[in-house]
């Protein structure tokens, strides 16, 4: 994928129209929202610019972002987990689904980086968060062994456990499944129905640039942790 974004052209004209088709056909694309600027990304590049990962950034997917629990073992307030992805698409144009999100976003930021490092006019991802840190980390068994994993590779199925249990009610209530998440996700009828975190930043150790600390948490949708996580309870409230 990170191939397609720098040689553009057909790889990646195809993955958009991938990801088009299949919104009629009522699925939900997902995907996991990844670090955006490191240092060995910019010392590949002749600019330094923030990179924003792909699919992560396009507008026909969910991006999941991740989040960490402010106290290690103890369920409660959210913080950003630092190396979770999230900034604004180069390519890709702000959605009209969006667009009042990331101006919301832009007018409360306490610290925005250099408007040369990024794309001020670009799609932001992610769109929602789950838990994604290593300070508490999900237990799982493999082998006869317990182990702690996280990222947002773990977030983003948590993300699509909750949606298909939310597909399932209403398919038992003889509706139809979501389809494609985002519209609904940013709409009036769910303003409340995420934990906004507003706590922390993503991805500015060891950046290019000095004065980076990533994008940071703010009230309501942010590049750090998106909309925030799930409440499911409320989600399906507002079906």
């Amino acid at each position: 994928m990170r191939a397609a974004i720098r040689g553009f052209g057909a790889d990646l004209a195809g993955e958009r129209a991938s990801f088009r088709i299949r919104s009629p056909r009522r699925l939900t694309p997902l995907t996991h929202s990844l670090r955006v600027a490191s240092r060995r990304v910019a010392r590949r590049s002749k600019e330094k610019k923030f990179h924003p990962d792909f699919p992560a950034s396009s507008p026909y997917v969910t991006a999941v972002g991740g989040t960490d629990f402010v106290a290690p073992g103890k369920i409660g307030e959210e913080k950003s987990w630092d190396d979770s992805g999230g900034g604004f698409s180069d390519v890709f144009e702000i959605p009209e689904w969006q667009a009042a999100a990331v101006a919301g976003y832009k007018e409360i930021a306490k610290v925005l980086p250099s408007a040369d490092v990024y794309s001020d006019t670009g799609r932001g991802y992610p769109d929602i968060s789950a838990l994604a840190g290593n300070v508490n980390a999900y237990c799982v068994a493999n082998g006869g062994r317990f182990f702690g994993i996280g990222g947002t590779s773990a977030a983003t199925p948590v993300i699509a456990g909750i949606i298909a249990l939310l597909n399932n009610e209403r398919l038992n209530a003889g509706g139809a499944v979501l389809g494609f998440l985002n519209p609904w996700l940013y709409s009036e009828a769910n303003r409340e129905s995420f934990n906004d975190v507003v706590v922390g930043s993503n991805g500015g150790e060891g950046c290019f640039y000095k004065d980076a600390a990533g994008f940071t948490c703010e009230i309501g949708w942010d590049p750090a942790t998106g909309l925030g996580t799930p409440n499911y309870e409320k989600l399906l409230a507002a079906l």
